[in-house]
């Protein structure tokens, strides 16, 4: 079966690479870019899940960052613990003194960023770090009440870009904003990311991924089907260090995407503690 979606991604990967700007960066490796180049859109529909065939794609490390996050975790040593090492360079004890955190956040934490704004917007730092205690606005939470009481509503956000928070977190978040939309006529959930800074080879496949299990989660949350999401890059580049793997990877012919089932039920919020990667067969 031809998988236009994928192809649609490797396409804009392609385009990129003909028509991109080369410019340097922040992690002084160099990119190639386009401003807001397309929105790609991909099927949920019948358990379908968009895992990128034409290489390689760390599976398992999408699900746990996801769980981590969904929970609301920021201690990147959970991720590590599992052998995920996706957090590791921004959290050294010498990356958070760089970025002036070290009187903020302990070492090995990522600070005021995604699960903290996803289920504690705006908290009070000082409570959550000495504390343990959430202070701030549980996003998911007002998801799930708004899409259950009104599934019309054109105001089902998630924000993960906090201006008042955006220095304490060791990073500026790149997936910025989901918006939720349902599909009364068939009963399906939609969603659309909007991701300000793309890197569409490593990253990308990733937030693929991390975007389709949450729509799939709230989906069961509030007894809809999941029926698919977009994703609008506004930087969307490649690394100078992956043109050749690049070249390589656009020649390849995808596979059609694989199925996916959540093993346990996710009827309350608190039903995600119990998920764990086992869970996503």
């Amino acid at each position: 079966m031809y998988n236009y979606e994928e192809e649609d991604y490797l396409g804009l990967v392609h385009e990129i690479m003909e028509d991109g700007v080369d410019s340097d960066d922040r992690t002084g490796v160099g990119t190639r870019s386009l401003f807001a180049p397309m929105t790609l859109h991909f099927s949920l529909k019948n358990n379908r899940m968009p895992v990128m065939t034409s290489r390689r794609t760390f599976f398992r490390g999408a699900v746990e960052e996801f769980l981590w996050m969904m929970k609301g975790q920021t201690d990147a040593n959970i991720l590590k613990d599992k052998n995920i090492h996706i957090w590791d360079g921004n959290t050294t004890d010498e990356f958070i003194k760089k970025r002036g955190l070290q009187n903020d956040i302990p070492e090995g934490n990522i600070g005021a960023l995604y699960g903290y704004q996803l289920r504690n917007w705006n908290g009070d730092m000082d409570q959550y770090y000495k504390h343990g205690r959430r202070s701030g606005i549980d996003q998911l939470q007002r998801v799930v009440d708004i899409l259950r009481n009104d599934p019309t509503s054109r105001r089902v956000v998630v924000s993960f870009y906090n201006v008042e928070q955006i220095d304490y977190g060791v990073l500026e978040p790149c997936h910025l904003m989901y918006i939720f939309y349902v599909n009364q006529k068939t009963n399906e959930l939609y969603c659309h990311l909007t991701i300000r800074s793309w890197d569409i080879m490593c990253g990308g496949p990733i937030n693929v991924i991390w975007t389709s299990l949450f729509t799939r989660v709230v989906a069961d949350l509030v007894g809809l089907k999941a029926g698919g999401i977009a994703i609008t890059p506004i930087n969307a580049h490649v690394y100078k260090s992956h043109f050749d793997m690049v070249k390589e990877q656009i020649r390849r012919q995808p596979f059609e995407f694989p199925t996916m089932n959540i093993t346990k039920e996710v009827k309350e919020i608190s039903d995600i503690d119990n998920l764990t990667y086992e869970d996503f067969q």
